[in-house]
């Protein structure tokens, strides 16, 4: 019973966890550092979660040494955070440096239309005194100037 409430509680940690952190992720450039204090904290998060008591004999430094490992080892076992952040970052590069083929829809574009059209639609949907052929309709393009604070 108390291996499946443990069970439980790691499936919960990590669909509670792990989408968040996936989500921001690909933001982050991987940082050695960073990715040991990840796993770090989820190995303390997975301690906790095992509930282990003190045994006769225990001091409290030998106590926590025997819960770090238990938990480190649980956690190798179920994947680390570090390497789901290792690799999204990996495959976010991998998508940003993709070359452009004949089935993507900018290869398309440029074909059947050319790179002026493209620049004109820019232009075309450009909105409001920050509106430009570079930053298009919702203004997420590079925008030359100084950054203004909102």
């Amino acid at each position: 019973m108390a291996i499946l409430a443990r069970t439980c509680s790691l499936r919960l940690l990590n669909r509670a966890v792990l989408p968040v952190a996936k989500y921001r992720m690909p933001r982050w450039s991987y940082q050695t550092q960073a990715a040991k204090q990840l796993d770090r904290t989820q190995t303390k998060m997975i301690g906790i979660l095992l509930g282990m008591r003190f045994q006769s004999g225990d001091d409290p430094a030998s106590f926590a040494r025997r819960r770090r490992h238990a938990a480190a080892k649980i956690a190798t076992e179920i994947g680390r955070w570090s390497g789901a952040w290792r690799k999204s970052v990996v495959n976010w590069n991998a998508h940003l440096h993709r070359s452009i083929n004949h089935k993507s829809w900018a290869y398309k574009t440029l074909q059947y239309h050319g790179k002026h059209w493209l620049r004109e639609q820019r232009r075309i949907h450009a909105v409001g005194q920050w509106g430009s052929v570079l930053a298009g309709r919702t203004r997420t393009g590079a925008m030359p100037g100084m950054v203004h604070k909102r």
